[in-house]
């Protein structure tokens, strides 16, 4: 059959990772998991906040007994600047969170992209598990941003008063006759002339 075309393939999936896919709507499934993922995010980066404390007071103790048996205390000084910093960058993701949480649910999916992505990888370097929670996130909002223009920001409220509008027209001469009402019958008194 010499005549007849070959088959065209058939379409390609989606694929999550594809740019310019459609953003969901504020309630929909998709746009509440990412939501719930952050939030499992914040807890878990609670607990890893926790953790940390605890490697850095760990780390303290064995700086004290270091000194205590007069041996080199530099093995613990390590230890402790890393959970120090562990424990600063959890704090910090865990104080962003909130914000980014506020943005998603607005949908303004492109203001997340980014820090989403540098605080993943602060995250995954200092401190593992909230790390990996924001690249999630940021792979599931990847997409999303891509397609969503950046909505503006409404301006905020002020509280001064608005100026004064134009003053009004002066009334023209069939409306002055339309409110004034038509004169008494009854008997008129010429004027006197003076």
């Amino acid at each position: 059959m010499a005549g007849t075309p070959p088959p065209s393939p058939p379409p390609a999936a989606p694929s999550l990772f594809t740019p310019g896919t459609p953003a969901p709507p504020t309630g929909s499934v998709e746009h509440a998991n990412v939501l719930s993922t952050l939030d499992v995010g914040r807890v878990l980066t609670k607990v890893w906040v926790l953790i940390g404390g605890l490697v850095a007071l760990l780390n303290l103790v064995a700086i004290f007994l270091s000194l205590l048996t007069l041996t080199f205390p530099g093995g613990g000084l390590g230890g402790l600047i890393y959970a120090i910093i562990w424990i600063g960058v959890d704090l910090v993701i865990l104080g962003l969170i909130g914000g980014w949480m506020s943005e998603l649910s607005l949908g303004r999916y492109s203001t997340v992209k980014e820090p989403l992505l540098l605080w993943g990888f602060l995250g995954l370097i200092f401190g593992v598990v909230p790390g990996v929670i924001l690249l999630i996130v940021y792979l599931r909002v990847m997409p999303w941003a891509d397609s969503t223009p950046m909505a503006p920001v409404p301006p905020p409220p002020t509280s001064a008063p608005r100026p004064a509008s134009a003053p009004p027209a002066a009334p023209s001469a069939q409306a002055a006759s339309a409110t004034t009402p038509p004169p008494a019958s009854g008997p008129q008194t010429p004027a006197k002339p003076s």
